[in-house]
C-alpha cells in the first residue's frame, strides 16, 4: 500500500510520499548523493540510491522539501507543495493545517490580515495560483521589491498568513502593499489589486 500523498502537520515531518519536485518545479536530488555518514540526517523511511523524495527531518518552516543543488547550503533547499490530508468537507483556507472560516472583508485599508476567498481582480481578471511558478520572473517587473528581498516571492511561504496549496489563488497582501490585497493575473502578465470591502 502506498503512503498518502499529503501531510498531517504544518512541518510535515511525517510525510513519506513520492513527491520529488519543488513548489517551483525543480527536481529533487537523491539524498544519498548529498549526505555522508556524519550528517545526522534521520528520515522516516529508508534511503536507497534513487530516493529523491521531499522530506522534512529538520522541521524547516516551509514543510517537506529537498535539495536542488549539490552545494550543501541552506539557499539550495527548496520547499515542496505537499498538501494537507483532506478533512471532512471542503476547506479553502487553512492556517497551520487547521481549517478556518474565511473572513470576506479586510480589517483596514491595507488588508494585510485578509484571508478571504476573493480570487478576481478589480478589472475582472481571474487570479493565478500563488505557487504557479511564474511569480519569480514577474516580480522583477515591480520596483517595490528592490532592496526588500525579505518581502520577495521566494519567501512567500513565510509571509502569507494561510497555508499555500495548488489551487490557492486568493487575493492577499503578504508584501505590505499600500494599495491592499492583490494577485497575479492568470490570463496575462502582471498583477492587479482586488476589491475587498472593509469590515463594518
Amino acid at each position: 500500500m502506498d503512503p498518502p500523498e499529503c501531510k498531517m502537520t504544518w512541518h510535515g515531518a511525517e510525510y513519506v510520499g513520492k513527491q520529488n519536485v519543488t513548489i517551483w518545479g525543480f527536481p529533487c536530488l537523491p539524498w544519498l548523493t548529498l549526505i555522508n555518514e556524519d550528517s545526522g540526517l534521520i528520515l522516516q523511511d529508508e534511503l536507497d540510491g534513487g530516493h529523491a523524495f521531499c522530506r522534512n527531518d529538520d522541521f524547516f518552516a516551509g514543510g517537506p522539501g529537498c535539495y536542488i543543488s549539490r552545494e550543501m547550503t541552506w539557499r539550495y533547499w527548496r520547499s515542496c507543495d505537499v498538501p494537507f490530508c483532506p478533512t471532512v468537507g471542503k476547506c479553502d483556507v487553512r492556517i497551520g493545517g487547521k481549517c478556518v472560516t474565511p473572513l470576506e472583508c479586510k480589517e483596514d485599508v491595507k488588508g494585510e490580515s485578509y484571508i478571504g476567498t476573493k480570487n478576481v481582480t478589480l478589472k475582472g481578471h481571474k487570479c493565478l495560483p500563488w505557487i504557479a511558478g511564474r511569480m519569480e520572473i514577474e516580480q522583477d517587473i515591480y520596483s517595490d521589491y528592490e532592496g526588500n528581498e525579505d518581502r520577495s516571492i521566494r519567501n512567500l511561504h513565510l509571509l502569507i498568513l494561510d497555508d499555500l496549496h495548488p489551487k490557492h489563488n486568493f487575493c492577499r497582501n503578504w508584501n505590505n502593499d499600500v494599495e491592499g490585497p492583490w494577485c497575479y493575473k492568470s490570463d496575462e502578465i502582471g498583477r492587479e489589486y482586488c476589491d475587498i470591502p472593509i469590515c463594518s
